[in-house]
């Protein structure tokens, strides 16, 4: 991107409120949809480091804050379009049941009396249609590197590029730039910083499921999702095609023993930092699918291994998280937000959502006739009621609580199953004795409804 394109974007819009996002993910772009709907007088330019062509790969469950997102955006027309049909079907398994534990499905009966299912959307689709609503100036390829005050605009601030070439002036900066923010601690305190949990996250997908998975793996997976969890790695299978689009993604999560990722990516046997995928029939491919299937274990249920054996591409990764430790700065005096992933990383599991809440509320609180100074258009919120630091110290606090509720619900033991996995012991590891009490008699109650309902 030109400096100069951006320098006679910026004193074209002098005379009006002008908001950087940094960020085109969901956080950034669900905001920035927002915000275009409900503040159209404010400009809203968005700045993303990788290229619009990313491909996400996998879809996402959309509970009551990311509908609320979609909703606040005018865009629940659109949302059909994102999502697969008749997904709204989760079937919970253990790594050797072979009758699901729990399923998760919306009653035809409800169907018919016209209740809309949640279903499962497309990411990337979910991104194109909040991008076709945003009128304003979208970034690729634009890495940010600082954020200083600007000189031109009072109490603003200005962005820096590689280099430290500037890229414009700004009334608020809104940081939507994930778990590897290059600008989160100018807002936030976080002794422990980003580092390995000695996780391994891999991500795997497969075009064509009705042709690769026996048939056992796909009564399972269905139209909706096939989710696997014990005390020694989890596994979920989801469509996330639009429409009839059969596409399926996996995820699988193991434990390591090691806090060093590059020894951990020795022992797997591939290099670290490489080709985003490994296609079938590459040498690195093979070795990933034979650490999959060892990290399940030899007696784990056929559903599980067959499903590994039918990837036709797979990623893997360390996952990184920030320290529970994390604090707002008291000495900031720059115009910065952190919302999404920027705040404390979620990541998979929730954090797509939780994102999109940060999103709708910081979104509707700018949209407020108040919210900047109407003369100098200086963000006028953190006047004596400061609503803008109540809603960051709530952002905060809910990422701290959904970590900490995500991560007391997660297996921990490193290793493969042990022959005869113990459902009762997975479920009381994984949820508590009592919780696992009420699961198991929930579970049985669903069972029985869903084999009322017809297994659709």
């Amino acid at each position: 991107m030109e400096q100069a394109t951006v320098q006679r974007a910026a004193q074209a819009m002098r005379g009006q409120p002008r908001v950087a996002v940094i960020g085109a993910s969901l956080a950034g772009l669900s905001f920035s949809a927002i915000l275009a709907h409900q503040a159209p007088h404010i400009h809203v330019s968005v700045f993303e480091r990788a290229s619009r062509t990313r491909d996400e790969g996998y879809g996402i469950d959309l509970d009551e804050d990311g509908m609320a997102a979609v909703k606040a955006a005018n865009l629940l027309d659109k949302y059909p379009e994102t999502t697969h049909n008749k997904s709204d079907v989760t079937k919970m398994y253990s790594a050797t049941s072979k009758d699901p534990i729990f399923v998760m499905f919306m009653p035809s009966l409800l169907l018919r009396l016209g209740v809309k299912p949640g279903l499962e959307s497309n990411r990337q689709a979910l991104l194109d249609m909040f991008r076709a609503s945003i009128s304003s100036d979208i970034h690729y390829d634009t890495h940010i590197t600082n954020i200083v005050p600007s000189q031109s605009r009072p109490g603003g601030a200005t962005l820096l590029g590689p280099s430290g070439t500037p890229l414009g002036d700004f009334d608020l900066v809104v940081d939507a730039g994930g778990v590897r923010s290059p600008v989160r601690l100018l807002r936030l305190t976080d002794p422990v910083g980003l580092h390995f949990d000695k996780d391994l996250l891999f991500h795997g997908q497969i075009a064509d499921p009705e042709t690769s998975l026996p048939p056992e793996a796909l009564a399972r997976l269905g139209d909706g999702n096939a989710f696997y969890f014990t005390r020694f790695f989890e596994m979920a299978v989801q469509r996330y095609g639009c429409g009839d689009d059969p596409r399926a993604a996996l995820f699988f999560r193991v434990r390591t023993d090691s806090a060093d990722v590059d020894e951990t990516f020795a022992e797997i046997g591939v290099p670290r930092r490489g080709p985003a995928f490994h296609n079938r029939g590459s040498a690195e491919f093979e070795t990933l699918r034979k650490f999959m299937r060892q990290a399940a274990g030899e007696h784990a249920h056929p559903a599980i291994l067959s499903t590994i054996d039918a990837l036709d591409r797979v990623a893997v990764r360390g996952l990184y998280n920030h320290g529970s430790d994390v604090q707002l700065r008291s000495d900031n005096t720059l115009p910065l937000v952190c919302i999404g992933d920027a705040v404390r990383n979620i990541g998979l599991g929730g954090g797509g959502n939780v994102a999109m809440r940060d999103a709708r509320e910081l979104a509707e609180l700018l949209a407020q006739p108040t919210a900047f100074d109407p003369t100098t258009h200086a963000l006028a919120l953190r006047g004596p009621n400061n609503a803008l630091l109540k809603l960051e110290e709530t952002m905060l606090q809910r990422h701290l609580d959904f970590v900490k509720l995500r991560d007391s619900r997660r297996g921990t033991e490193v290793g493969p199953p042990p022959p005869g996995a113990d459902l009762e012991k997975d479920l009381g590891a994984t949820f508590g004795r009592p919780l696992a009490f009420v699961l198991k008699t929930l579970g049985f109650v669903s069972r029985f409804l869903w084999a009322l309902d017809g297994k659709r």
